[in-house]
This record gives C-alpha cells, sequence and structure tokens, in this order.
C-alpha cells in the first residue's frame, strides 16, 4: 500500500497521487462493427468499420502529465522541401533569370528556417519533459480541500 501524506494546506491525510487519481478517472475503448443489409429485389450490402473513444473526469484533465514532445518529423519535411526547391532553382533558373532564381533561393531558405524551428521546439521540448513528468511523479492531491502539492 501507498504511504499518505498530510496535505500543507489543511492538515488532512485524505490525500492521494496524482498518477493515481489520473489513471483511474481516464478511459479509452475501442470497438469493431460489421453488418449486412439486404434490399428488395435481392441487393445486399456490407459494412464494417471502427471506432475508438475516450473519456476522461475534470480532476483527471486537472491532474494530467506534462505533453510528450510531438515529433521532428514535420521539421525535417520542411527542411527535404527546401532542399528540392533550392535544387530546382539552380537547376532550371538560369544565370540570366536571377529575379526567379533569388526568389526561389529565398522561399528555400524560408522553408529550411521553419524547419530549423520546428525541430529545435521539440527538441527543446525533449529535454525538459523528462524533468517535467518526474515532478509530475512526486504531485499529490488533497481529497478534502482540492490543494496539490509536490512531495520529496
Amino acid at each position: 500500500m501507498e504511504k499518505t501524506f498530510n496535505c500543507p494546506e489543511c492538515g488532512s491525510d485524505s490525500t492521494q497521487k496524482a498518477k493515481v487519481l489520473y489513471e483511474s478517472g481516464t478511459s479509452t475503448s475501442t470497438s469493431t462493427m460489421a453488418g449486412i443489409g439486404v434490399g428488395t429485389g435481392g441487393k445486399f450490402g456490407v459494412g464494417v468499420g471502427a471506432g475508438s473513444g475516450s473519456s476522461q473526469s475534470e480532476l483527471a484533465k486537472r491532474l494530467s502529465p506534462p505533453a510528450k514532445p510531438g515529433s521532428i518529423a514535420p521539421g525535417v519535411i520542411w527542411i527535404i522541401g527546401g532542399i528540392i526547391i533550392f535544387g530546382m532553382a539552380i537547376q532550371f533558373f538560369p544565370a540570366r533569370a536571377v529575379g526567379a532564381g533569388v526568389f526561389f533561393i529565398l522561399v528555400a531558405l524560408g522553408f529550411g528556417m521553419l524547419g530549423y524551428r520546428g525541430i529545435k521546439k521539440e527538441n527543446d521540448k525533449r529535454a525538459s519533459y523528462k524533468d517535467e513528468y518526474a515532478k509530475w511523479e512526486r504531485l499529490w492531491y488533497c481529497v478534502r480541500c482540492g490543494h496539490t502539492f509536490y512531495i520529496q
């Protein structure tokens, strides 16, 4: 059995770890359906479907863990797009079409900068995620007064 701590706000020992409350207040479901229909004139149809859903209490939302960092794939795609546009600008615009070539090179640089910023943003999130998650695992909730507090 997990140890309980007294609430520093009201002194109650009716406290629970936030992780437990989050997990007990969150549920997911999946379903698969199939059906056959027969109409007039002997015609029929077949249908198959799948679905999923989730449900979460307000308390579970409030005590949810930090958001996981996203993928760097969109940033990589922006950079690859920039490289492709840059290559096309060099290949298809001769030296005499300087205006069009410069425009496409600037567009390519813009794509590259967007990609770089996206990757940097996600890497920054990754760097802080482990610390934020470890801190969340030390979060407790007072059932009596609703105060949240951290245990070392």
